[in-house]
């Protein structure tokens, strides 16, 4: 009986091992549960919005607990993010858009794998808005950067009056990139949000 019960609990202390990842490694992709990656001033990631046109979203300094990064077509903008890439706040005017549809967006909830969900609320242009997002299956996507291994997590908005909840808009995230490869919002729920939709072009990961 002793001899079972310690097999069991080598088996359990094994699994958790295999399918726990600390911060700051690297994430076995394709399978299980990963955390966040360790972004490294230099990173940059150069994507496509559906409606046309490129911008680079960049790394510039990593401080304790959040990154600094920048935006092309928002310069002179500092957007600081915690390890869930959640813009906590901003340095700089932004000279079009609004800073509420920047900040509080929680687009990432580490450690992420199969099956997990998360809620959150934030603020927004359009009021306060209600965010459900489930984490699902791993699959094999391909933009023009290549072809990655990759997390589907859909989300849900609601707006407080609950007279806009559209559902159905999808992002990817890939270990590999250490960031968010393709996103695909149905143009019948979101409207013009889906010519932000966006792709993948080429990225850069400092060693």
């Amino acid at each position: 009986m002793r001899r079972t019960a310690r097999a069991v609990l080598v088996l359990v202390i094994m699994f958790t091992f295999l399918t726990w990842t600390p911060h700051g490694s690297s994430a076995q992709v394709g399978q299980g549960v990963v955390d966040a990656e360790a972004l490294k001033a230099g990173d940059k990631w150069v994507y496509k919005r559906a409606s046309g046109g490129e911008y680079e979203v960049s790394v510039t300094d990593v401080l304790a607990g959040e990154y600094v990064t920048a935006v092309s077509s928002l310069p002179g903008v500092k957007f600081f993010r915690d390890r869930n890439w959640t813009v906590t706040r901003l340095e700089g005017k932004l000279e079009r858009g609004d800073p509420r549809n920047f900040i509080g967006w929680k687009w990432l909830d580490f450690p992420m794998g199969p099956g997990k969900k998360f809620s959150y609320q934030t603020d927004s242009s359009f009021g306060v808005v209600d965010v459900d997002a489930v984490v699902g299956k791993w699959e094999k996507v391909t933009v023009p950067a290549g072809s990655f291994d990759a997390l589907r997590i859909e989300g849900c908005w609601r707006n407080k009056d609950k007279s806009w909840a559209p559902c159905g808009q999808v992002s990817w995230y890939s270990p590999e990139v250490g960031n968010f490869i393709k996103r695909v919002s149905p143009r019948q729920s979101f409207g013009q949000l889906a010519d932000f939709d966006f792709d993948l072009v080429r990225f850069t990961r400092v060693q």
